[in-house]
């Protein structure tokens, strides 16, 4: 028999929302089933607000006009919360085990945001006594004609991502009108950061609160859903040394640790060169590829030792390949999606009935997939990757195991397009 605190149960939800200057009582359900990320993107699509800009909490008491609200910011807390009201939305048992019969109170659960500061503003039309409601009356029609237009989905909002994506789309990748790529060149340096439309609207929102202008980009608004990742035009695969004629750049931009940059200079890694090449092993940090030392440990060289800007340097013997020891996050280069799905449509040993790889990778690069590592679990759940590329869960699944082998494998310097999955 299954436990009855395994079972995920129904909870039913509202949110005061603003509208022009009055406010409504929006209903939806939630089941004890759902994650943090999904509950606080469900609250901020019912309230029209940015979800990594929703402080996610409900009141202990919403029958009194003043009481404390509890916060909600991780998937602890929110377990938290199931266990607090499991009593009022599950069916009760008698002392002998019988289904009680005594009807259950109607609960219904208020969520706010408490970066709005409205959140015990009563609905238009709900009926309250004297004074209350006539002070309360005329605070959230002020309130909402100072927050209305800092809404979500407003003219001002719109308006600020129509000029974000004219200003920051880049022709060179997009692929007409129909699936733009926007890129934000961080000024003075070589960094770029991919764009995305939820990026976009939250810098827009952070323009409407003054926090932000259309050429300064707001601090850690990019941050919130990127990760280190790199991508190098000038070599296709993590074992490659520079070319000879490679000569390093003036001043070198200091990667950040959420940045994407789009064509860097290679950047610092820790290579461990083999006794082969005339030296005991040793590991050198640089901030370019690192070449051996020119000072023999126990053996004087007789031929001098390769350097990477030299036009005439020999190429290390066959079968020495410098091996990279734990690269740095920035350096890494992960397949974009389109390679790694039709290698992976090529290469699956048992294809899930009906699923063709290669038009699941276009129909991610459609949606503004560039690597795979953001179909990841960090910023895709399964039901969501399910519904995008309207595949079973069995096969959503499958592609996310199969993209962590192949992220794990270019984290350790092993990735081969061509291998056996």
């Amino acid at each position: 028999m299954t436990d009855a605190i395994d079972i995920a149960f129904k909870i039913h939800c509202a949110v005061y929302r603003l509208q022009g200057s009055n406010v409504s009582n929006v209903m939806f359900d939630i089941y004890s089933s759902y994650s943090f990320d999904r509950v606080r993107n469900l609250v901020a699509e019912k309230l029209g607000r940015y979800p990594a800009l929703v402080q996610l909490q409900w009141p202990l008491d919403t029958d009194k006009p003043k009481t404390p609200s509890t916060s909600i910011q991780d998937d602890e807390e929110l377990n938290m919360f199931y266990e607090r009201v499991r009593p009022f939305f599950t069916i009760k048992h008698t002392a002998t085990g019988k289904i009680s019969t005594r009807p259950r109170k109607n609960v219904l659960v208020h969520f706010e945001d408490g970066g709005l500061n409205i959140n015990n503003i009563p609905p238009a039309g709900n009926n309250m006594k004297s004074t209350n409601t006539k002070s309360r009356s005329s605070s959230s029609k002020q309130k909402a004609s100072n927050l209305d237009d800092k809404l979500e989905g407003s003219e001002d909002h719109k308006k600020y991502i129509v000029e974000l994506q004219q200003k920051y789309m880049y022709e060179a990748h997009s692929r007409g009108s129909e699936s733009p790529v926007y890129y934000y060149r961080q000024p003075g340096t070589n960094v770029c950061y991919a764009l995305f439309h939820h990026n976009i609207a939250g810098w827009a929102l952070e323009i409407l609160c003054g926090n932000a202008t259309v050429v300064q980009r707001p601090a850690g608004l990019l941050n919130l859903t990127a990760r280190s990742r790199t991508r190098s035009s000038g070599a296709t695969n993590s074992n490659m040394i520079n070319p000879p004629d490679q000569q390093p750049p003036a001043s070198t931009p200091v990667p950040t640790p959420f940045s994407y940059p789009y064509s860097p200079p290679a950047a610092p890694s820790v290579i461990v060169f083999p006794p082969s090449w005339g030296m005991a092993p040793q590991s050198q940090v640089t901030q370019y590829n690192t070449v051996p030392s020119t000072t023999p440990v126990s053996q004087p060289s007789k031929s001098p030792l390769p350097s990477p800007y030299a036009s005439t340097s020999p190429l290390p013997p066959v079968g020495t390949t410098p091996i990279y020891t734990n690269p740095p996050m920035s350096a890494l280069q992960y397949p974009d999606v389109g390679t790694f799905f039709d290698s992976l449509g090529a290469q699956v040993k048992k294809t899930p009935p009906g699923v063709n790889f290669s038009e699941l990778g276009r129909k991610l690069e459609e949606n503004g997939f560039l690597d795979i590592s953001q179909v990841s679990c960090d910023y895709i759940s399964v039901e969501q990757l399910k519904d995008l590329l309207q595949i079973q869960v069995g096969t959503a699944i499958f592609i996310f195991q199969r993209v962590d082998l192949a992220i794990q494998a270019v984290q350790a310097g092993q990735w081969v397009p061509s291998a056996d999955f």
